[in-house]
């Protein structure tokens, strides 16, 4: 057990090591975020939900943990808050939030290739972004909350469900992060967790597309609740980084300085383990 894990396991009065469950919003870097958890907890040890039409694994969480014939260290996929509830063990909860308009109109041009039926028209043409809006106005309606407070997608929201959400990201989430900051957020998330230094390629990156001024101003609309959620958290990380000051500064331009090497060097594979010699601004940072 790291020193970070057992600072969090004195803090909540267990003797272990938390497990942690990894809400992975769709569009919110789930996917880059996936391969560093994998490396960093190993693919054996993490148990991944997606794609699931059955909510049995989920409600068969904790008997799977007790077995004993594997360690597992952490669960990540498209599940909500609660999944806690079913859990003897101690837990803590890490997230990835994003700016409301850039997920869903990233969310509106993946369902389009993914659900295609959901988004043809009669004439064979797909539906513009204008018209999901309209059609499928529930799918683009604050889903970043509804993840949070665990709420299905037509169910009413109110600023109750803002403040507790706020209240669980302060209780239940050992950290939550934002996609804009990734790279901050992956460093201090790092910290907080006690993972070793490594080095990433982002993936399933998307494309930038044209969109219009009306199409974004009622994506706003129906997201101000996420709006408030993503100011909290970005306080959040800016308070953190603040607090460390030159420290974190230091380590982040080195951090960043070994993901460039890491993408302009190519190669299949998503995550490597960089040695504290070649980081030592990181790894100084990480055990402070």
């Amino acid at each position: 057990m790291t020193q970070q894990e057992q600072q969090i396991s004195a803090e909540s009065g267990g003797s272990e090591r938390p497990f942690y469950l990894f809400i992975h919003v769709p569009k919110n870097a789930g996917t880059t975020l996936r391969s560093i958890v994998d490396f960093q907890h190993g693919i054996k040890n993490t148990i991944t939900y997606y794609n699931q039409k059955s909510t049995q694994l989920l409600e068969n969480l904790d008997a799977m943990l007790k077995v004993g014939q594997h360690d597992y260290q952490a669960l990540i996929g498209h599940f909500k808050y609660g999944v806690h509830k079913g859990l003897s063990c101690d837990y803590r909860y890490v997230t990835f939030l994003r700016d409301p308009v850039a997920r869903a109109i990233s969310s509106y041009y993946e369902r389009r290739k993914t659900e295609t039926s959901h988004f043809s028209k009669p004439d064979g043409s797909l539906l513009t972004l204008a018209e999901s809006l309209v059609l499928h106005r529930n799918s683009y309606d604050n889903q970043q909350l509804r993840f949070l407070v665990g709420k299905a997608e037509d169910d009413q929201l109110s600023m109750d469900d803002v403040e507790f959400a706020i209240d669980i990201l302060e209780r239940d989430f050992l950290f939550a992060g934002l996609v804009e900051l990734f790279d901050q957020s992956i460093l201090l998330l790092s910290k907080q967790i006690g993972w070793k230094p490594c080095s990433y390629r982002p993936l399933n990156q998307g494309s930038d597309h044209d969109i219009d001024d009306a199409d974004i101003k009622t994506i706003a609309a129906l997201n101000e609740f996420d709006r408030i959620l993503v100011e909290h958290v970005r306080e959040k990380i800016a308070a953190e980084t603040q607090k460390y000051g030159a420290l974190f500064q230091g380590a982040f331009e080195e951090w960043m300085s070994a993901r460039r090497t890491m993408e302009a060097g190519g190669g299949p594979v998503p995550v490597v383990e960089v040695g504290a010699d070649e980081l030592p601004r990181v790894s100084k940072f990480l055990l402070a």
